[in-house]
């Protein structure tokens, strides 16, 4: 038992006073020449095209090139335009599934302005007839003052009955304003919604247009690059 004892801290003995070599670690890269160097540590003006790290001669990491201006600005536009063009195809999406033709927005469109344009009326005539009491109670405040026979009573009586009128003038017109307002925005919104299933129907058949300005951004900033070098 004393041999084995013996023998087990005679080989630990040997093992702990081996000597110790380190792993054969080292780095490659393209120098400013764009040829292939290698060695302990990158330099730091070559860290920036990337390089590869090895280990006993097998490859183990790469840390990938850092991306130029030109590359930076193309990808954050890019990422950009592709969210608003998922948003608008979204958009688009719901239109179709709301109109089939030019012709069924030309009917809804005309089918709201018709609703508005009978209150318009309605309002109009409110207007109209406000307006002409409004009248009849001037001329009849203008007369009552040469009438003796009328009291101060009847006369501010007849005074707050103008005041009243004069408001419900001013609300009326703020109403017919506002409608006004209601249509015009309407037909600007049925306006848009033409242009855009023109345009859907167009674009069907070609290049969407987010491609379009994705590579229209591009060849700008391509252009701005050659210029500013």
């Amino acid at each position: 038992m004393n041999i084995l004892k013996k023998l087990l801290f005679a080989f630990i003995l040997l093992a702990l006073t081996q000597p110790l070599y380190a792993a054969d670690i080292k780095y490659c890269w393209n120098d400013e020449n764009d040829n292939l160097a290698c060695g302990d540590l990158v330099p730091p003006k070559d860290s920036q095209g990337g390089y590869c790290l090895y280990k006993n001669g097998r490859q183990i990491d790469c840390v990938e090139r850092a991306p130029t201006l030109e590359e930076i600005l193309e990808r954050e536009i890019q990422k950009k335009i592709k969210g608003q063009c998922k948003k608008q195809r979204k958009q688009d999406e719901e239109l179709l599934a709301q109109f089939s033709s030019e012709r069924d927005i030309e009917l809804e469109r005309a089918n709201k302005l018709s609703s508005i344009d009978r209150v318009l009326q309605s309002d109009q005539n409110i207007f109209n007839a406000l307006k002409s009491n409004l009248e009849d109670l001037l001329l009849s405040y203008e007369r009552s003052q040469n009438h003796e026979v009328v009291t101060k009573n009847q006369l501010k009586a007849i005074q707050k009955n103008i005041e009243n009128k004069k408001q419900r003038i001013a609300e009326n017109e703020a109403t017919l304003q506002n409608k006004l307002k209601e249509r015009e925005d309407i037909n600007k919104e049925y306006d848009g919604y033409v242009q855009r299933y023109q345009d859907i129907m167009l674009w069907r058949k070609n290049k969407t247009p987010c491609e379009l300005k994705v590579e229209q951004i591009i060849e700008i900033i391509n252009l701005l690059m050659r210029i500013k070098s």
